[in-house]
């Protein structure tokens, strides 16, 4: 599978397929994160967030954010994805954002969540319960 993922990009951009080329890019940090291989995955994500960024495609840019602040959660450092989360949920909570507002509704409660697991995990309690509620009420939310 990352044998695969790791040739698109380069298919894609004889092509000329600019879309394409970030979406291998994402789907190869998938197959890093898959094999643990954490810091490269969030290099992958890095370039896919950039490639989506280029063509304008706000969504998928702030989805490939959050995947990038996944891999150094799952490594243990939880101060540096804490503050890759917050600044996605500034991105998100920015006003002329450009995201989709039913993306912003599903993936907010969710970043919120990240969130409050790297609070607990750094040990400031209160604030991840805060978080962790207001994501819950978000969920909850008709």
């Amino acid at each position: 599978m990352l044998r695969c993922a790791a040739e698109a990009p380069e298919l894609a951009t004889r092509a000329g397929a600019t879309a394409q080329i970030a979406w291998s890019h994402e789907y190869t940090a998938g197959a890093l994160y898959l094999l643990g291989q954490l810091d490269e995955a969030m290099v992958m994500s890095f370039r896919a967030a950039a490639a989506f960024k280029g063509i304008g495609d706000v969504d998928s840019y702030v989805q490939s954010l959050a995947h990038v602040a996944n891999c150094p959660r799952d490594g243990g450092r939880h101060a540096e994805a804490l503050e890759q989360f917050l600044t996605l949920l500034e991105l998100m909570d920015g006003e002329g954002s450009g995201m989709t507002p039913s993306v912003v509704a599903h993936s907010r409660p969710f970043a919120l969540i990240r969130v409050g697991q790297c609070l607990g995990h750094l040990g400031r309690r209160a604030e991840a319960i805060a978080a962790l509620g207001t994501a819950m009420e978000l969920l909850d939310a008709p």
